[in-house]
């Protein structure tokens, strides 16, 4: 996408996203929760009210200095009644993918729910994940894991995640469910919210978290499910629990599924024996999953750093045509008056030749000053 050529497009496809959400209506049936009310809704509205742009006339008469977003009275009576989870800023700018950030938003407000029932992890359809994130839907579980689980060892390095797991889903092919639990770092957080006001986070049968009672298991019976699905003894994978750290064993987990996916001959003998042995020696990741994880990670950290470049791009383009905007309206007079100054703080600068004084120069010192009113630094 060619940004430097576009401009004053992007600023108006902005424009235009926004008065599409205003013009988007919510029909909600039990899903929003009114904080204010406390009950779930069941009615038809938008999140925006109203949307006037610079320039234009606000509903007192006068003309708007900055853009603003006025917003539906259920949803500000929500972010006012502190019916809001807080996003830790720093730590999610900390985050390298994309898709490490939008589970760190997603969870850190489940997380809250579910622990003040006294639950220990929130469970999604890998299905519903995809729609949430969003990323493309993966036919195979060594697929999906490629693309999400750089992302779970991120959030679980960093403290957010203390573990998560997949099961596969009787009778569905191409859908898991995957479990998510909280860290120390999502636990520390809600502590401190806690030190405020209170944040209740009630259940609707219309969530969009795809679990019943028999999906939220304990981190006992899920490990040792996962033991036992992949042919160890129920005795053995009590006393490997008992022995070894989870992480531990979640990773010689992971790393067995890698070498079953690729027909290893490690595992032609006897695979349950093999991750037996795995986890009691804590044997070390083949180098080839190493790498593979490290590409994997590169790959998104990439396409991060790619987005961000385009983002700087737009926000420029944006600026820029604020700046003509700006200069444009100017009557004679205030062109006039704006080239003065411009001329003058170049003569001023001892650093400029004035063999060196252009109309390019000229043009470039009246950007600046323009961004300086418009605040635009």
């Amino acid at each position: 996408m060619d940004l430097k050529s576009q401009g004053g497009q992007i600023y108006r496809k902005i424009k235009e996203a926004l008065q599409r959400i205003t013009l988007t209506g919510i029909i909600s049936k039990g899903a929003y929760y009114d904080k204010k009310e406390e009950q779930w809704i069941e009615e038809t509205f938008h999140l925006y009210d109203r949307i006037v742009f610079k320039g234009r006339k606000l509903p007192d008469g006068t003309i708007a200095e900055n853009n603003y977003i006025f917003f539906n009275s259920w949803y500000l009576d929500n972010i006012n009644a502190r019916y809001v989870k807080p996003i830790d800023w720093l730590y999610y700018k900390s985050l390298k993918t994309p898709i490490s950030q939008r589970l760190y938003e997603l969870l850190s407000v489940k997380f809250y729910g579910i622990l003040n029932q006294g639950n220990n992890c929130i469970c999604y359809k890998y299905s519903t994940l995809c729609d949430l994130l969003p990323i493309v839907r993966q036919k195979y579980m060594s697929k999906a894991k490629q693309i999400l689980d750089p992302a779970h060892f991120e959030l679980k390095e960093k403290g957010f995640l203390s573990n998560c797991d997949w099961e596969e889903i009787q009778q569905k092919e191409n859908d898991w469910y995957i479990r998510y639990y909280p860290g120390k770092k999502a636990k520390s957080e809600i502590r401190r919210f806690k030190m405020g006001e209170q944040l209740e986070l009630p259940l609707s049968s219309e969530s969009v978290i795809n679990v019943d009672d028999s999906d939220i298991i304990t981190i006992e019976n899920n490990t040792i499910a996962q033991l036992i699905q992949r042919g160890i003894t129920k005795a053995v994978a009590n006393t490997l629990f008992n022995n070894f750290p989870i992480d531990q064993i979640q990773k010689q987990i992971e790393i067995f599924d890698w070498l079953i996916d690729r027909k290893s001959p490690l595992l032609a003998k006897n695979s349950a024996g093999f991750l037996r042995k795995s986890i009691e020696e804590d044997y070390q990741p083949p180098e080839e999953y190493v790498k593979g994880q490290k590409g994997i990670i590169a790959k998104q950290e990439k396409e991060q750093n790619k987005m961000e470049e385009e983002l700087e791009k737009i926000k420029q383009n944006d600026i820029q045509y604020q700046v003509d905007e700006y200069r444009e309206n100017l009557d004679d007079q205030g062109k006039e008056a704006l080239r003065k100054e411009a001329v003058a703080i170049i003569e001023n600068d001892g650093s400029i030749k004035k063999i060196f004084v252009n109309e390019i120069l000229i043009r470039a010192k009246e950007s600046e000053i323009i961004r300086k009113r418009l605040d635009l630094e």
